[in-house]
Order: C-alpha cells, then sequence, then structure tokens
C-alpha cells in the first residue's frame, strides 16, 4: 500500500455538494466550530440520534470524509428489504401498502446517496467487516478521514450518548502498522440549543497498554468527550 498522502479533496461528488447546499436551505442559522484544517486523516465520531447528526454532519462538514453506513444501503434490493421489513414496519408501526411505496421510493435514492458521499459499507457481525476495514485503511493513509456513527442504538433521539461500539478502534491498530503513527479520534457533537456543529480535540491512543484495555478506555473517553460537548452547547 502507497505511503503517499492527499488531501482528500475528491471524495465527495457533484451531486453531494448539490445535496448539501440544498439541505443547508433548509437548516439556516446552523454553523461550526473547533474544526481543524491541518489535523490530516481522522476518524470523525457523531452521535446518530435517528439521523439527526449524520446529516447535519455532511451537511457543515467544512472537508470532506468517507461516510460510513450499513452495508444493506448499497443495493437497491437490501435498502427496500430493510425498509420495508424493518425501519417502516417493525419500528414506525405503518401499514404494509404505505410503507412498501416509501420503501421503493427510497431504494431508488439512497444507495446513490452514500455512493456520492465517498460511503464504505459496514458489515456489522459479518465476515465481510474486514472489507470495510481495508477500505477504510487504504483512504486513511491516502489521508482522506472518516465520518461515521458509534452508536449501540442508533434510533435513540436522547442527546446524549450512551455505551459505544468499539469495533471501529481496530482502525488504530492497521494504521498504526501501515504508518507508525496513531491515528485522531474526533469527538463531534450537533447541538439543536445553538444550532452549531461542534469539533472537539483529537484524542489519540497511547500505545504502551494492551490493545484491548487501551480500546476499552477510547471507547469511554470518546463517549464522555461528546457529552462534554453537548454539556458546552447547552443540549445536555
Amino acid at each position: 500500500m502507497g505511503k503517499k498522502e492527499r488531501t482528500g479533496v475528491g471524495i465527495w461528488s457533484r451531486k453531494a455538494y448539490l445535496l448539501r447546499r440544498l439541505a443547508r436551505l433548509g437548516m439556516p442559522g446552523w454553523s461550526t466550530r473547533g474544526w481543524d484544517a491541518s489535523r490530516g486523516p481522522a476518524v470523525y465520531l457523531i452521535h446518530h440520534q435517528n439521523l439527526f447528526g449524520p446529516v447535519h454532519t455532511l451537511a457543515f462538514l467544512p472537508g470532506e470524509a468517507h461516510l460510513w453506513y450499513l452495508w444493506v444501503f448499497q443495493d437497491r434490493k437490501t435498502c427496500y428489504r430493510q425498509y420495508m421489513d424493518f425501519t417502516f414496519t417493525k419500528r414506525f408501526g405503518w401499514p404494509r401498502p404505505m410503507a412498501s411505496l416509501l420503501a421503493f421510493l427510497l431504494s431508488w435514492i439512497v444507495p446513490g446517496l452514500m455512493k456520492a458521499f465517498g460511503g464504505i459499507p459496514v458489515y456489522r457481525g459479518k465476515r465481510e467487516i474486514v472489507r470495510t476495514m481495508k477500505l477504510s485503511l487504504e483512504a486513511l493513509v491516502r489521508g482522506e478521514s472518516i465520518l461515521l456513527s458509534p452508536d449501540r442504538n442508533y434510533a435513540d433521539r436522547n442527546p446524549e450518548i450512551g455505551p459505544l461500539y468499539a469495533g471501529f478502534l481496530h482502525l488504530e491498530k492497521l494504521y498504526f502498522r501501515e504508518t507508525g503513527r496513531h491515528l485522531a479520534f474526533v469527538p463531534v457533537f450537533c447541538g439543536k440549543s445553538r444550532k452549531t456543529v461542534a469539533f472537539g480535540e483529537p484524542l489519540y491512543f497511547a500505545g504502551v497498554r494492551p490493545f484491548r484495555r487501551e480500546q476499552e478506555e477510547m471507547a469511554q473517553a470518546l463517549q464522555e468527550a461528546i457529552n462534554r460537548l453537548g454539556r458546552e452547547l447547552g443540549d445536555l
């Protein structure tokens, strides 16, 4: 794998920038704080809050980043089944005819959106997760960043983020092995009270204790850092 890095410009398509401009029209008054353009490749962690976090972060992210998304949304058929068999019927309790219509429409839209924002499919609990990590590592080594939601419950609208999945932190081990440098993990909070997307200070592995122990500590530290940003913005 090549060592040469670049800025990460060109991750998103023109469609993504058009969609972002349209999204911003519907989000007047929002701003960002704490963004550091000189940071280099990083993993940005956002509280999902049933799409609130990803939508606002993608709309106002000053740079570009590859969006991690559930693998079912990369294909029209699996996207339809996810919306039809789970999201609209089991979670929302909609009648099947209504669920089927909207699932059909979204199945023609969502996969294209994932591609437009440089999406990397995530295969949780599957052997294909190796592909997720491989694609992510290649992007990071090129100098490109990753944007993901580590929530265990994506549907939780509570502004306070709970315990995190920690599997994504294996990117640190892969990145350090490839580059000899520790990877930056940046907490992000989308604050409704002040209409602000806040970027916190990056957190790094120390690399002096067993990885599993530092992995648990990092997951806890990131959870606390995201919630600390929420308190600073007045949402918690």
